[in-house]
């Protein structure tokens, strides 16, 4: 509403295979889903549409966005932005907790404070949970990807399922998230995103790859 920006219709199905023990969890490959995110910016781009980013609030996709862009860029010139709430909220939030590293994690901060902030309705006290990553086969897990190599400041990466470093999928202390909170998660996350798609639009409506349309091919099928 700030932007003035039109919004395209969601695509509601991520890769989630790290969270595929946990039940519940639907999730589509990586190649499909690149598939469906490239299929639908090729329609707006042939309609015309030279200016697009992507709103991914998933890790498991952030990839997948990448390397969709990327291609875009290639076939047709168009450059596309990215916007991550989670992460974002991850960067700008550190100051409002006592201690940011115990209380961050996946299902816990800033996550929960933030649903609690924009959809309170939907948050089941009875059903919130602290957790944090447990030692699997010998490594030390730091993220669902990161673990520790003795003697080394920086982590090492070793591909590991949710389900084998925590036993509820939380990763964080959700007991310190409040309403509070969210809001101010709400105010920066959503600040940095307008701020962001203010930029990308002054920086590009005159651009000549986003005032030119895509040339059209023309193709000769033999029969």
């Amino acid at each position: 509403e700030r932007t003035d920006a039109l919004v395209a219709p969601n695509i509601n199905y991520g890769n989630s295979a790290v969270f595929a023990a946990f039940p519940g969890t639907i999730h589509v490959r990586p190649e499909t889903l690149a598939n469906v995110v490239r299929d639908v910016c090729q329609s707006l781009i042939t309609q015309g549409f030279r200016r697009i980013v992507f709103v991914d609030n998933h890790g498991g996709n952030e990839a997948v966005c990448e390397q969709v862009a990327r291609e875009l860029k290639e076939e047709h010139g168009v450059v596309i932005g990215n916007i991550y709430p989670w992460g974002l909220g991850y960067q700008l939030m550190r100051d409002t907790y006592d201690d940011a590293t115990a209380a961050y994690g996946h299902g816990a901060e800033p996550e929960t404070s933030a649903m609690m902030g924009m959809f309170p309705e939907d948050v089941v006290e009875a059903r919130r949970e602290s957790g944090q990553l447990q030692p699997f086969a010998g490594w030390s897990a730091s993220g669902y990807s990161k673990v520790e190599v003795p003697g080394q400041a920086a982590p090492g990466t070793v591909y590991l399922d949710t389900d084998e470093l925590t036993t509820n999928g939380v990763t964080g202390d959700g007991s310190v998230a409040t309403a509070e909170r969210g809001q101010v998660w709400i105010e920066r996350v959503v600040g940095f995103a307008v701020a962001f798609i203010e930029q990308y639009d002054r920086l590009t409506r005159d651009a000549e790859w986003a005032t030119q349309p895509p040339a059209r091919r023309l193709v000769g099928v033999s029969v």
